[in-house]
C-alpha cells in the first residue's frame, strides 16, 4: 500500500515557513505638505494615528522626531521650494527627520489631530519691537529719498546680527 503525504501537515508546514519569510511590519507613511506665505513658511506633515512628532530647533537645524520609524517623502521635500526650509534627510534609521533654517529663524510647532504643522519665520529684526497681527490689512511704505550709504563700525554689525534683543 502507497502511503500518501498529510495534506494538513504539508499545508501547515508551506504555511509557517511563509510567514517566516515574510517582511517584517511596513513602515507607516508620512504625507507633507511645503509651502511660503508671505513672511513665514510652513511644513505640514500628515502622520499616522498614535505617532507624537517632536520637533525642535538647535542652531540652524529643524530636527523633527518621532519613536518608531517612519517613511518620510523625501522626494517631494526636496522637489518643493521653501525660502526657508531646505536640505531634508533623514537620520536615526527613519526616527528623524531635519532641515534647514536661517539661523535665529522664530519657529512654531503645533498639533492639530494627526497633523503636525511647523511655521518658520524670518530672524528677528534688531530694534524692531514684534507687532501683533491686526486686521490684515497691509500698509505698503515707500521711500520719498534714497537712503545714504556711509561706513559701518564694527559694534553696529555685531549689534544688527544679535539675535537676543533686551528691551528696556
Amino acid at each position: 500500500m502507497k502511503r500518501r503525504p498529510d495534506t494538513a501537515l504539508t499545508l501547515g508546514s508551506t504555511l509557517v515557513l511563509a510567514l517566516m519569510a515574510a517582511p517584517g511590519p511596513a513602515q507607516a507613511a508620512v504625507r507633507a505638505q511645503l509651502g511660503d506665505h508671505g513672511d513665514y513658511s510652513r511644513l505640514v506633515l500628515s502622520v499616522p494615528k498614535g505617532v507624537e512628532p517632536v520637533a525642535v530647533v538647535d542652531g540652524c537645524v529643524l530636527r523633527i522626531s518621532v519613536p518608531d520609524p517612519l517613511r518620510w517623502p523625501l522626494a517631494s521635500l526636496r522637489d518643493s521650494f521653501s525660502r526657508r526650509l531646505s536640505d531634508f534627510v533623514t537620520a536615526d534609521g527613519g526616527r528623524s527627520l531635519t532641515a534647514t533654517v536661517p539661523c535665529g529663524a522664530r519657529v512654531a510647532s503645533f498639533m492639530e489631530r494627526r497633523t503636525l504643522i511647523v511655521d518658520v519665520g524670518g530672524p528677528p529684526v534688531p530694534g524692531v519691537k514684534p507687532e501683533a497681527p491686526g486686521d490684515g490689512a497691509v500698509e505698503a511704505v515707500v521711500a520719498a529719498v534714497a537712503p545714504e550709504v556711509g561706513t559701518i563700525g564694527v559694534a553696529e554689525v555685531v549689534e544688527a546680527l544679535n539675535p537676543i534683543l533686551i528691551y528696556n
